[in-house]
């Protein structure tokens, strides 16, 4: 069974929880014009949920100190938030998750169509926008794909909800309750080549959607530890990453030189 809804609500939980951090670290800076205060204004900002004050501040502290790791935290967090990622609103998906006991894959797509605002029929508004987002973020954390030992938690969650957003993208937008089919065998051939509004940043030429979902599912596989060691331990880790393991399998991912094809894409979207 690929990876549970509840496992990525609860990874994104963490998440947001974390990147937040603690608004009053920097209360007693005096000097408004320090990195500490702006990194205090920046937080201020993300706290309540001012995405694009907190991208602007934060996004000049990067160009200062493109090293600082809190800083690329901070401002990934920021990208991912200005598209509608809410905490107040993973607890109530959880608690319903939790509720109903439900976990397969139609629920992994409506959970993601619910984080990112998706209306009472699973579309997600702006869905391009919200995929450039939450791919700077990535690119922030992994730059060339291979994220930094402190940013694999959050790079390899933002990669795995990506494969989603990409995959929703690659099917027109639609409610995965209302594709049929036929409508699988008519939306992949047509838009997996086809390209995204992302560029790659190697060629400054846009990326399709395929190597776009494939980018996120290399990025989510080399992180795979370090999603399982911050969501649980002992058994209930080992059997989080069997599932992640058959996910990849469904969807017909290997590596890097084995990636997800047009037929796969069908194929796994079919059995859901």
């Amino acid at each position: 069974m690929p990876i549970k809804a509840q496992s990525l609500i609860v990874l994104a939980l963490a998440l947001a929880l974390s990147g937040c951090g603690d608004s009053n670290v920097f209360s007693s800076m005096a000097d408004d014009s320090s990195s500490a205060a702006k990194t205090q204004q920046g937080l201020d900002a993300l706290n309540s949920e001012d995405y694009s004050e907190a991208i602007t501040t934060f996004e000049a502290l990067n160009n200062q100190n493109p090293d600082d790791p809190e800083i690329i935290k901070y401002l990934a967090s920021a990208y991912v938030g200005s598209t509608g990622f809410d905490v107040l609103d993973l607890v109530n998906i959880l608690a319903e998750a939790d509720e109903s006991g439900s976990n397969d894959d139609r629920d992994m797509f409506e959970t993601i169509g619910d984080l990112f605002d998706g209306d009472q029929d699973g579309i997600i508004s702006d869905l391009g926008t919200k995929i450039d987002m939450v791919n700077q973020a990535i690119d922030l954390l992994a730059p060339a794909g291979i994220p930094s030992q402190e940013a694999e938690f959050q790079a390899g969650l933002y990669s795995a909800v990506q494969a989603v957003l990409v995959t929703s993208s690659i099917l027109d937008g639609a409610n995965i309750d209302t594709v049929s089919d036929s409508d699988v065998d008519s939306l992949v051939p047509a838009n997996f080549n086809g390209n995204s509004e992302i560029l790659d940043p190697a060629t400054g030429l846009p990326l399709t959607n395929g190597q776009l979902l494939n980018k996120s599912l290399a990025v989510a596989t080399q992180t795979k530890d370090s999603l399982l060691e911050g969501l649980a331990d002992g058994e209930d880790r080992n059997n989080l990453g069997e599932d992640f393991d058959e996910f990849l399998s469904d969807i017909g991912y290997v590596d890097e030189n084995d990636p997800v094809i047009e037929t796969d894409l069908v194929t796994y979207l079919k059995q859901i």
